[in-house]
């Protein structure tokens, strides 16, 4: 969304579509258009501040997120079109704020379906994080999953104990992975957000559960991801959701997200530990790691110590003219 009602500014919006990050500012607000497609609104400046209200845009493949930093106390309303549903996740929330009369809470989403209406009460120093979904894909996405979609007046609410994984996504908007994989993670997110889970547990082609894992595994080497959406493999493999996730049960012992992480871990700590490792943060996001705290997190609970300390090991063992054999081992 964007401030002033101004037609440069609609000419920035336009603009702003086409690039992949763009920051918009404004500091006037006697009415705005949106930079995301599939919504409109009016808003009205309701007190003094000499803060802008910056919006930055982000696009991932078809999908794209604005973010939101309120500079100014604002009453406004949005509307989503009759093939549209608005995701709007909350990061930052100052007292005073309202959204169709519910008290903000950080980490909160609310969702409003095609045709659906909100109206807020923003104060200065809110953040918020919003995204719009063609509905069609809404319930795409739901089949693949094998969940169940809501219906086309869906308008929810959603705690941070609900909504937390959309919140984080929002947030970190994995920006090292594909931004195919990117838009996918999104739309699952706000899937599983809105849907419910599906009846069916039997797989695609009468596959079992050990056929489902070895053409995800094969998958994965074909693309050369790591830690891909779900939804992603779902739609590679054919089967929903629970299947996928009893298939690795059933091989691994973990839940398919729990198997990617750990195998991506492995292959890092390979990387790593050879003698020419480029610097963490990178070998990291190579492997699908945004957040280099979490991933220096998992290392450490994984293998006893930081990615550092690993790769310091791996450049002595090279001076001194040693070699450290580890090796990638499927299934591990």
């Amino acid at each position: 969304m964007v401030v002033d009602g101004d037609d440069r500014m609609t000419d920035r919006v336009e603009e702003a579509r086409d690039r992949p990050t763009v920051g918009l500012r404004a500091d006037d607000g006697v009415a705005y258009v949106m930079a995301l497609p599939g919504v409109t609104g009016e808003l009205v400046r309701t007190g003094g501040s000499d803060r802008t209200t910056d919006i930055t845009l982000d696009h991932f493949g078809d999908k794209s997120v604005a973010h939101v930093d309120i500079g100014f106390p604002i009453a406004g309303e949005a509307t989503a079109d009759d093939d549209v549903l608005i995701a709007v996740s909350m990061l930052q929330t100052p007292p005073g704020g309202m959204w169709d009369g519910v008290e903000l809470e950080r980490g909160s989403t609310f969702v409003y379906g095609p045709g659906s209406s909100q109206v807020a009460r923003d104060p200065i120093g809110l953040r918020f994080a919003l995204a719009t979904f063609r509905w069609e894909d809404i319930e795409a996405g739901a089949a693949v999953l094998g969940r169940r979609p809501p219906t086309a007046g869906h308008r929810a609410v959603y705690r941070p104990d609900r909504a937390s994984l959309f919140t984080r996504l929002f947030e970190e908007h994995t920006r090292v992975e594909p931004a195919e994989d990117a838009a996918d993670r999104l739309l699952e997110a706000v899937v599983e957000l809105v849907s419910d889970p599906g009846e069916t547990t039997t797989g695609a082609r009468g596959w079992t559960s050990q056929q489902i894992v070895c053409e995800c595994l094969e998958h994965l080497e074909r693309t050369a991801t790591w830690r891909p959406p779900v939804l992603t493999l779902c739609r590679a493999v054919g089967v929903s959701e629970r299947r996928l996730q009893q298939a690795f049960s059933d091989v691994t012992g973990l839940g398919v997200a729990s198997y990617l992480r750990h195998r991506a871990l492995q292959a890092t700590r390979l990387a790593l530990s050879g003698p020419a490792a480029d610097r963490v943060t990178d070998v990291a996001a190579d492997h699908g790691f945004a957040h280099a705290g979490r991933f220096a997190a998992d290392y450490h609970s994984t293998y006893g110590e930081l990615p550092s300390v690993t790769v310091r090991r791996a450049r002595s063992e090279s001076d001194r003219g040693e070699v450290t054999h580890e090796r990638l081992v499927p299934g591990d």
